[in-house]
């Protein structure tokens, strides 16, 4: 049997006095490894009967693997080794995409929608802990594992500012894992802090204010949702989903980030191509940024119809 570990926890040398230094040398291959992070191979060990350790003795090998042998690479486990932060934290020191642990409970969640091109089930919530309340998108599988009421601790978690506040949405890489805390499971939130986040808003005015941007960006080929690194280079990775693929095999899309005047209050919304292509018609890919902007800026009478909490546009209707 050959085993090939990243590191040699929970090894541990026979009682076997019959070549004392040359267990001393693989004690010493194995520390290298741990400190180095470097793979090792072992070839003729045993384990314990629980299978829960390995067993080390005179006729056991060990060496440095080739590449080509093993196909992982060392990482830290973010769940077991980083920090809780609390809500009060986050909102005052944690940054855009940074990812953090938290600990505390979802005390609402609002039905499921359908989001993005690629139509990912979404689930916008609550989430609350000792020192305040946070909004937080839970997506895909992470929204059946989750009880409201029920204390979690979830990491990784991605921190996103969206108009000026801070939220929290959850990844692929997620882990959520119930825990017991009597305090946080005894806490009582205030009705007024239970924001529903999916109230669809239908405002209507005469013709759009400003245009605060449009700009372009790639979805991933996967996943379509947007690619967050730079494309510099002729092969890309999806922080979403963890893919990397060519840029050659992904769309390109446009979005805008729109300003309307709603009862004298200015209102900044975005609107991605889907919504964009009612208003707009031909070939994004053959206009510029600046004629996107002045076809947006001649249109009257709009109806606009969008998400109260992330102010994306489900809906975009005017006369031109």
């Amino acid at each position: 049997m050959i085993l090939v570990l990243s590191c040699w926890i929970g090894l541990v040398p026979a009682a076997v006095g019959r070549d004392t230094w040359d267990l001393q040398t693989k004690h010493k291959l194995l520390s290298d490894s741990q400190k180095s992070h470097t793979p090792v191979k072992i070839q003729r060990f045993t384990h314990t009967s629980d299978g829960k350790k390995l067993i080390i003795n005179d006729i056991t090998k060990i060496s440095v693997p080739d590449q080509t042998e093993y196909s992982f690479q060392y990482s830290v486990d973010i769940v077991a080794t980083s920090p809780i932060l609390s809500v009060a934290q986050i909102l005052n020191s944690s940054s855009d995409w940074d990812k953090v642990t938290i600990c505390g409970k979802i005390v609402h969640m609002c039905d499921q929608e359908l989001a993005g091109r690629n139509k990912l089930r979404l689930a916008r919530a609550t989430f609350a802990d000792t020192t305040g309340t946070i909004a937080i998108d839970l997506w895909e599988e992470n929204i059946a594992v989750i009880k409201i009421g029920t204390v979690y601790r979830i990491a990784p978690i991605q921190v996103r500012v969206w108009n000026e506040a801070k939220k929290l949405s959850t990844m692929r890489s997620s882990v959520v894992t119930p825990v017991t805390d009597t305090t946080i499971s005894q806490l009582q939130i205030p009705e007024e802090q239970l924001k529903s986040g999916n109230e669809t808003v239908t405002a209507t005015v005469a013709n759009i204010h400003t245009i605060e941007k449009v700009e372009r960006f790639i979805a991933c080929f996967n996943c379509a949702k947007r690619i967050l690194q730079g494309t510099s280079s002729n092969v890309v990775h999806c922080d979403w989903c963890g893919h990397t693929m060519r840029i050659s095999n992904c769309s390109q899309y446009v979005c805008a980030k729109l300003v309307l005047y709603v009862n004298d209050r200015q209102i900044h919304l975005t609107a991605f191509q889907d919504v964009l292509s009612n208003v707009i018609k031909g070939d994004f890919a053959k206009f510029s940024e600046a004629e996107i902007a002045e076809m947006l800026l001649l249109l009257n009478n709009i109806t606009v119809a969008y998400n109260a909490n992330s102010r994306v546009v489900k809906e975009l209707k005017a006369v031109c």
